[in-house]
């Protein structure tokens, strides 16, 4: 991302891709102009304001792919354990409280956590500071509602409107298995490793919200950038009950 020539670079990748993947109509300009307006979006609290170009790639980990055994015989936890923490660990305030409800009521709720869960991080950022702090990103590109004959536009990617994106989504089940994903990484491989200094939280980059450099707050978050900042606790108690409650 810090590309000397940001935006050919981007140009050059997208006709090498292209040629592999062709898209119908594909407007090469636009997509480059969208993908360097997300890349120069401030990522608000998660990062300190600083942007994706900003941030670079050294201190990045791109498509984290991980594998974790869920309990064994007799240790087994089930979604619904997963889903109180929604309730009992958020404050009423954060924008996916009610989700630990909709999951509780949803028909995945008494599955036993089994077997392995298998998934892939998008990005892990470090985020510089004096202590360093990872912060998981994932890029969605869903639209959200508006109203009849009403373009889309980045006004429409508030909190309250990514919020219901998410819980519609079951996002916030996969951001708490990410930052559990995440917590087990940190622990094997960062000495003195915390999760109350260390853990930077979640971002969820909805990126036709995403307008660059220009890029309202709304709400208190960026436009097009779903913050999440999850209680450490909660973080390290979702990695216990995956693990049969050990």
């Amino acid at each position: 991302p810090r590309a000397d020539d940001l935006r050919g670079d981007l140009r050059q990748t997208l006709a090498g891709l292209a040629d592999r993947f062709a898209v119908a109509d594909l407007d090469h300009d636009s997509l480059v102009e969208g993908l360097h307006q997300a890349l120069t979006t401030g990522l608000g609290a998660l990062t300190g304001g600083q942007c994706l170009l900003a941030l670079g790639a050294r201190p990045r980990l791109a498509e984290l792919d991980f594998e974790l055994p869920l309990g064994s015989a007799g240790q087994r936890g089930t979604v619904s354990d997963l889903a109180h923490l929604f309730d009992s660990m958020l404050t009423a305030d954060d924008p996916l409280h009610s989700y630990g409800r909709q999951l509780l009521d949803s028909a995945a709720a008494g599955s036993i956590l089994a077997g392995f869960l298998t998934g892939s991080i998008d990005a892990v950022v470090q985020v510089p500071s004096k202590v360093p702090r990872y912060v998981i990103l994932d890029y969605k590109t869903n639209r959200v509602p508006t109203r009849a004959d009403d373009p889309l536009t980045a006004s429409h990617y508030h909190r309250a409107a990514m919020a219901e994106a998410m819980r519609e989504a079951h996002y916030p089940l996969q951001a708490l298995l990410y930052c559990a994903a995440l917590h087990r990484y940190l622990t094997w491989r960062l000495p003195g490793y915390r999760p109350d200094v260390h853990l930077g939280g979640v971002g969820y980059l909805f990126v036709r919200g995403m307008v660059g450099e220009s890029n309202p707050m709304i709400d208190g978050m960026p436009s097009g950038v779903f913050v999440w900042l999850p209680p450490p606790e909660m973080v390290v108690e979702a990695s216990r009950i995956l693990a049969g409650g050990r």
